[in-house]
């Protein structure tokens, strides 16, 4: 291998991780592209000008360093810019045309599940919420205004169950919904009801809830209820046969052009130069009609499985009711155990129905995406050369009849012939690469881990995994696509798959698998540089991967992880939980309890911790009662005459002044009988007592 295709292949190894700063660059470049077809007043959608800013630069030999854009002169990265925009702005040019449509079904796609995945979550918090109001309003039932509470949070949580909008209840469907409730929820199990803990009632509610919708689908399949029910069986499978059947006629529509793409092409690769026509313009139509086809498919075959797993669940459901009518029958009373299992079963499969159809409505957005690619551009083939294509495969056959002598009567000889020369290319095969037997033990496995170096030939009647098996390139031939410089023809599996380095090719015919197990590793170098060459070709083999940064989602998701269309991304997720403090009630209150884990881990280490610790200690008759006392004081500095500060003299006398009072008193009331009545007053002055007659 030369050193130019050792670099070549280095630099096609898979690298499913983008590079983030490449990413960025895609994305400042084809802001610019945005910009200057706004300009023109196109308002092109941002993920199709990341990708063909992506696939103008890998299609030009990867010579722009998208890690190091800043780098670029301002007129080198301008002119970037128009040429982009010149291929963004162009109508009917095929392998741009292609491009637009691979970008459009993976983005419609990937917003179809976005959208989804936003209603279910919004429909799981509107539940999650009406389900806390239950139990909320169900814990310490006292009064008749709280079982009046609890009863309207569990009629709104049957609302939401039942999908009917709180604005278009109709009053016959209020007074059938309250009359379940009331058989399903009497006031006798209120008391049993308050005593559950928390997940108890979440669980009763919503068990309820499931409950009440099995009673009103079977009410609805005895015409005696039932009322606002769709007839979700009948329009899922509806809906899914119809756009089954649209999309299988788009894709042998799209089938039949690409024949004629075929022929053509066929009839110039045999004979150089018969046709009039560009032979890359008809590769490239072609490419597109196949793309086509393949994506249609895709949604063709999900389509099918919805019809087929509606089409269990309706028969599911009608068994279910069938049970239903003989466990009920004319009974007036039936056991909850034995009816209420069969309830939810209608409950559940009802909205797996439901599920259904969303998803029928995803295949049927993205298909409407892909109708406007149908008939894109016009054909580029000439009548002309369609004749000649097809007089000359009509030659072709005639030549092929005389030749193995089906004009003849015996039939025996003719096949007999076909079968020696069948027998002789696989003679010649078997001389180039080894195929397994039915007669030789071996696994699957050990097969793909021998083909690493060696190729090896799987047939189909030796090989029960055989129709299962990922071919490589979508099934199209490697050998055929090299030689004929990106012509896709289909392989032909029925004449066996080549197994190589783990991988599964189907050629087209002995003859390419012969030449292909010649030198595989030169076709799939040769495989690289086509679709490096034309970018349009990396989705439609399935090769993206193998190429750095072009896979279409990594365009799709913005810097912040969300969808650049809008919608959250799936890269990360915000999740949080929340618990009462004590599930238990009041009165078993444990006072230890922590919900904190990294506080129940310092427990463990603490009481961990004191296995191995030992506490000794000793008292004296001074010691007992008392304790130690420590302090410390440090010195200030002393000033310059050597006092120290804060110091002073206190002398011992106290000096103040007193308001004198005055006191009056009278003597001689009592005594001797001469005594003299004599009234005093007393003075007291500080301490100095004057009396005064």
């Amino acid at each position: 291998m030369s050193e130019a295709e050792k670099k070549e292949t280095k630099s096609g190894e898979g690298d499913n991780h983008p590079n983030p700063k490449v990413i960025s660059a895609i994305k400042k470049i084809a802001a610019g592209v945005v910009a200057e077809c706004e300009s023109q007043g196109e308002h092109p959608s941002e993920v199709i000008c990341s990708f063909l800013v992506r696939a103008h630069i890998l299609s030009q030999g990867d010579n722009v360093d998208l890690t190091n854009i800043e780098a670029m002169k301002e007129k080198e990265l301008s002119m970037l810019t128009h040429e982009i925009a010149e291929k963004v702005l162009s109508t009917g040019v095929p392998e741009i045309e292609t491009m637009k449509l691979q970008v459009r079904f993976e983005t419609q796609y990937a917003l179809s599940m976005e959208d989804i995945r936003k209603r279910a979550h919004a429909t799981r918090l509107k539940k999650n919420d009406l389900l806390d109001r239950v139990v909320e309003a169900g814990t310490n039932l006292k009064s008749n205004s709280q079982v009046e509470s609890l009863y309207r949070s569990i009629f709104k949580l049957l609302l939401q169950s039942c999908g009917i909008p709180e604005a278009a209840l109709q009053r016959k469907i209020e007074r059938e919904l309250a009359g379940v409730l009331e058989t399903v929820f009497p006031q006798s199990q209120l008391v049993s009801f308050d005593k559950l803990s928390s997940k108890a009632k979440r669980d009763h509610a919503e068990q309820m809830a499931d409950v009440v919708m099995g009673i009103r689908l079977f009410n609805r399949e005895l015409g005696e209820g039932g009322l606002g029910i769709e007839d979700v069986p009948h329009l899922a499978l509806e809906e899914a046969k119809v756009l089954s059947k649209r999309m299988e006629e788009s894709s042998r529509d799209i089938d039949r052009k690409a024949e004629k793409y075929d022929k053509v092409l066929n009839f110039e690769h045999m004979i150089p130069g018969s046709i009039a026509s560009s032979v890359d313009m008809l590769q490239n139509e072609l490419a597109h009609n196949r793309q086509i086809v393949l994506l249609l498919n895709q949604l063709l075959h999900d389509s099918l499985q919805g019809v087929d797993s509606i089409w269990k669940l309706h028969q599911k459901f009608r068994s279910i009711l069938q049970q239903l009518r003989s466990l009920v029958g004319g009974k007036s009373a039936v056991p909850k155990e034995t009816v209420y299992p069969h309830f939810i079963q209608l409950s559940n499969i009802w909205m797996a129905m439901e599920k259904e159809r969303e998803y029928t409505e995803l295949r049927r957005k993205v298909y409407a995406e892909l109708c406007p690619f149908m008939d894109c551009f016009k054909s580029s083939i000439l009548p002309t050369d369609l004749a000649k294509a097809g007089a000359h495969e009509a030659k072709l056959y005639n030549d092929h009849k005389n030749t193995r002598g089906e004009v003849k009567e015996d039939k025996k000889s003719h096949d007999d012939a076909d079968d020696e020369n069948e027998d002789g290319e696989e003679a010649s095969l078997s001389k180039i690469v080894k195929t397994v037997k039915k007669d030789k033990d071996e696994s699957m496995e050990k097969i793909l881990s021998q083909s690493n170096t060696t190729p090896y030939r799987i047939v189909k009647e030796s090989t029960p995994e055989f129709m299962t098996l990922p071919l490589e390139y979508q099934g199209f031939c490697p050998y055929t696509l090299v030689m004929q410089g990106g012509h896709l023809v289909p392989g032909e599996p029925q004449a066996g798959i080549i197994t190589y380095k783990g991988k599964c090719f189907s050629l087209a015919g002995l003859d390419a698998m012969k030449r292909f197990c010649k030198d595989p590793e030169k076709i799939l170098r040769g495989v690289d540089r086509l679709v490096r060459k034309s970018p349009h070709l990396a989705h439609l083999l399935c090769v993206q991967d193998e190429i750095a940064n072009f896979a279409i989602p990594h365009f799709l998701i913005t810097d912040e992880g969300a969808l650049v269309c809008g919608g959250a991304g799936p890269s990360s997720r915000d999740v949080g939980t929340q618990t009462p403090t004590h599930f238990l009630p009041e009165r078993n209150i444990d006072p230890k309890y922590s919900w904190n884990e990294w506080e129940l881990r310092r427990r463990a280490l603490q009481m961990a911790s004191l296995t191995d610790k030992k506490t000794t200690s000793a008292q004296t008759n001074k010691s007992h009662y008392r304790r130690e006392n420590a302090t410390q004081y440090t010195l200030p500095k002393p000033y310059a005459d050597g006092s120290m500060p804060g110091q002073g003299t206190q002398t011992r006398k106290s000096q103040g002044t007193n308001v004198p009072r005055t006191k009056r008193y009278f003597a001689g009331l009592r005594g001797k009988a001469d005594g003299k009545f004599v009234e005093k007053k007393i003075v007291m002055d500080g301490i100095e007592i004057v009396e005064q007659t």
